[in-house]
């Protein structure tokens, strides 16, 4: 079994993302919170409604389709499947090492963005556009993590409608299974953090942001499911 370690790391461009979550128009710039990522039905019919023409669309691995490490279940590869059979190009994108899984993605054609830049940063994402081939006014980013899972926008264009993708949906974080974590402290601890990071921005953005499209749980539901996993832990 391979080692499911995370190499998170901070980054200038975290930090300014995190700045402008909390004190600018980030929150402004998420398009959709849902309770979970859309099915290729859903995904055209925003698609329709917006009138827009998405070619690719990049998916954050951990905590968007799967709990943070855990394998890639059929469901799941399937509805990659369909986004493909719909003509998308499809890609993902984890801090996971843990690479079985990334191989299996691999196999059915669904694209590994590898690049040496890191999200937030501009720079990430249009590295994964180039090797997409895909021109960013036709991608969408799908992710559950409020600060890293959107392009971080520069200064001049802080206007929501000049995003650099048309489409990011934000996505409630699917809660961690301790069977997939290392029995460590500091794995432990660095899952329990992300895990309220997300909630926390999540929550941010759904405050402060009166005109994003919501089809979510009530969150003191999901707070609960937090802390009752973290409980579980400690005991």
């Amino acid at each position: 079994m391979e080692n499911k370690g995370h190499k998170e790391m901070f980054t200038w461009d975290k930090a300014l993302s995190g700045k402008s979550l909390f004190n600018g128009n980030r929150p402004y710039e998420f398009t959709h919170f849902f309770k979970e990522y859309p099915t290729i039905e859903r995904f055209q019919q925003i698609e329709q409604e917006r009138e827009l023409d998405i070619q690719g669309v990049i998916f954050d691995i951990d905590g968007t389709l799967v709990p943070p490490y855990a394998d890639i279940p059929d469901p799941v590869m399937e509805t990659l499947k369909a986004y493909k059979a719909a003509w998308k190009i499809v890609a993902v994108y984890t801090n996971s090492w843990y690479s079985e899984r990334l191989e299996k993605l691999k196999e059915n054609w669904i694209i590994v963005i590898d690049t040496s830049h890191r999200k937030p940063s501009r720079e990430w994402f249009l590295d994964a556009c180039e090797q997409m081939n895909v021109e960013p006014d036709h991608m969408a980013m799908i992710g559950n993590f409020a600060t890293t899972d959107m392009p971080l926008s520069e200064e001049k264009h802080a206007d929501p409608e000049d995003r650099l993708f048309p489409l990011n949906i934000l996505v409630q974080s699917i809660p961690i299974e301790w069977k997939n974590i290392e029995k460590t402290p500091l794995a432990v601890f660095k899952v329990l953090r992300n895990q309220w990071l997300n909630l926390f921005s999540g929550w941010f953005v759904k405050i402060r942001n009166p005109d994003i499209v919501e089809e979510i749980d009530n969150y003191s539901l999901l707070v609960s499911k937090i802390i009752n996993l973290a409980k579980k832990e400690k005991n």
